[in-house]
């Protein structure tokens, strides 16, 4: 969805989904690209030069994230309420993103889905997409329906409630 807000922003985009064994709670990752120029490369992001780090879970931070080769600068959105220590060249902000996923019915079989969610508070801290064309990513991935509009209202309380961390 992401990537299709870009594209509609007349961005270049790329998204690199990486799959493993993944069973329901498995950690997975996707690298994404959006750039105004064309993309070359056709590669993993390499964590070294990520710009953006989303984490839907904190308790993979240790084990997932490599904060010893974070990009100098790079911009670390949470779902959490609160913030670790990541070092003095990036810039951390928070998001209740479960709870928001809560309030707005986005739990399935018990799993509070935040992958949505998550999209208003990166679009918050990025600045490069608009919150506008997340939106309509929205109904191209959901249609109408009250599916779409749940997803679509946790994306703007995300954005709205999305927090940097001083």
């Amino acid at each position: 969805m992401l990537a299709y807000a870009g594209h509609l922003d007349g961005m270049y985009v790329q998204a690199i989904p990486k799959y493993g064994s993944e069973r329901k709670g498995a950690p997975i990752a996707t690298d994404v690209r959006i750039s105004s120029d064309p993309i070359r490369t056709h590669a993993p992001v390499v964590a070294a030069d990520a710009d953006y780090w989303v984490v839907f879970d904190p308790s993979v931070i240790e084990k997932h994230l490599p904060r010893n080769q974070l990009k100098n600068g790079a911009i670390i959105v949470l779902n959490s309420l609160t913030a670790s220590d990541f070092g003095p060249n990036t810039r951390v902000g928070t998001v209740d993103a479960n709870g928001i996923a809560k309030k707005t019915g986005l739990v399935k079989s018990g799993t509070v889905l935040v992958s949505t969610t998550m999209l208003g508070a990166w679009a918050k801290a990025a600045g490069i997409i608009k919150l506008e064309s997340i939106l309509k990513s929205v109904e191209k991935t959901f249609g109408s329906g009250d599916l779409a509009e749940r997803n679509k209202r946790s994306i703007q309380m995300a954005y709205d409630q999305f927090r940097w961390v001083e």
